[in-house]
């Protein structure tokens, strides 16, 4: 099992190659939890055949330690596929699984639910039904939106993936749609809420061939186009993603100042006809110059834990397709969203990338003279043309 990590949703790293093997049997489709002990848990099925799920736990995501096997002894379970946690709203904690019973290990897989009944994880209830799915469904992950639960799964038989709702956990569930994006065939669904109140579906596209993910804002109805996630194609399989609001990291001071190309480090953030450039600015420039090259930090305009920023003037950055530039205020969910940014830390020792609240996975780069939002990529020329210096106020 491999352990990447993203402060972003979107540009993982690795945190560890071989991170975890079981002292016998395999790690297939591993599922990972941040339980209310602190500990991360890790469920995966262990053979192709059998009744197990074996778990995992560690306290870093880095050294992982055997917990045991939960065995499944109801219906004659004759193989357990795909195990995926999930915690309701009361705290308990589940996983959904894909079972096919009567003791064989053949024959159509049918999605089911057990229970942890104590916090320990040690014992878990037998196998309930979840009712309503087609037969067929694997991969099962399950979210919880207001008084609905969703489930977004494969269907062997469509080779798609497809969601389902339900007004309780085990249903009945009803059919609710397809990513369009994805009809033609995609597996492994994973969905994580982002920051700006949308939702990310991860999965394997088996026609392009890689790892990628889609965004919806209308809570499953509709998507944007895939984007393949970088760097972990022909690598990851089956992965999974938990996402935690974890303290610390890198910020912007608020008030004045000014922003500095982390590669090109006499030029600085200056506003020209309205549209952020990058422009040499020295303290022998002009009154104008050096105040078109200072910028207010406030608190963000969607999100007090992201940033945004002002002109000399008072007008708001934002973004209009891909480019940048300064606009009165609008009293709108869309302009505040669209003026709103996430800091990450840059590539260089103290510098930041500004990502898209609007956009996940957007960042503010430099292209040429002009400043502009493009998608995340691993490349060193990205970290660099995205990394800026936070410097005093020229103005």
């Amino acid at each position: 099992m491999y352990v990447y990590e993203s402060l972003d949703a979107t540009g993982f790293g690795l945190l560890k190659d071989a991170g975890y093997r079981p002292p016998f049997g395999l790690i297939r489709d591993p599922s990972i939890l941040r339980h209310s002990d602190g500990m991360y848990y890790v469920a995966h099925s262990t053979a192709p055949a059998g009744n197990q799920i074996g778990l995992a736990s560690s306290s870093d995501r880095v050294s992982w330690t055997f917990v045991g096997n939960v065995t499944l002894t109801a219906s004659r379970v004759g193989s357990v596929w795909a195990p995926k946690w999930f915690i309701d709203a009361d705290g308990s904690v589940n996983i959904v699984v894909s079972l096919r019973v009567g003791g064989s290990a053949r024959g159509a897989l049918r999605p089911y639910l057990i229970m942890a009944k104590n916090s320990s994880l040690a014992t878990w209830s037998i196998p309930t039904p979840l009712v309503g799915l087609p037969v067929g469904c694997i991969e099962m992950f399950i979210v919880g939106v207001g008084q609905m639960y969703y489930a977004v799964y494969r269907n062997s038989r469509s080779k798609r993936i497809e969601f389902a709702s339900a007004p309780s956990l085990t249903g009945p569930y009803r059919p609710c749609g397809s990513p369009d994006s994805v009809v033609t065939d995609g597996q492994g669904p994973a969905l994580i809420p982002l920051d700006n109140g949308g939702w990310r579906l991860y999965f394997e596209h088996c026609v392009l061939g890689g790892v990628c993910f889609t965004d919806s804002y209308d809570t499953f109805r509709t998507w944007a186009a895939p984007v393949e996630l970088p760097g972990l194609t022909g690598v990851v399989k089956q992965l999974t993603v938990v996402k935690e609001v974890v303290p610390g990291g890198v910020s912007l001071p608020l008030g004045r100042l000014s922003l500095r190309s982390g590669e090109l480090g006499s030029q600085y953030w200056r506003l020209v006809n309205d549209v952020v450039c990058l422009e040499a600015v020295s303290s022998d420039s002009s009154t104008a110059v050096r105040r078109e090259a200072t910028f207010t930090v406030v608190r963000g305009l969607a999100d007090p834990n992201g940033f945004s920023l002002r002109g000399s003037d008072g007008r708001f950055l934002r973004q209009d397709g891909s480019r940048l530039h300064l606009s009165r205020f609008g009293a709108t969910e869309s302009f505040a969203r669209d003026a709103t940014f996430a800091v990450r830390r840059g590539s260089d020792a103290g510098s930041v990338a500004l990502e898209s609240y609007s956009y996940p996975g957007r960042y503010i780069r430099a292209r040429g003279r002009e400043l502009r939002l493009e998608p995340y990529d691993e490349s060193y020329l990205f970290g660099a043309e995205s990394s800026f210096g936070i410097a005093a106020a020229w103005a």
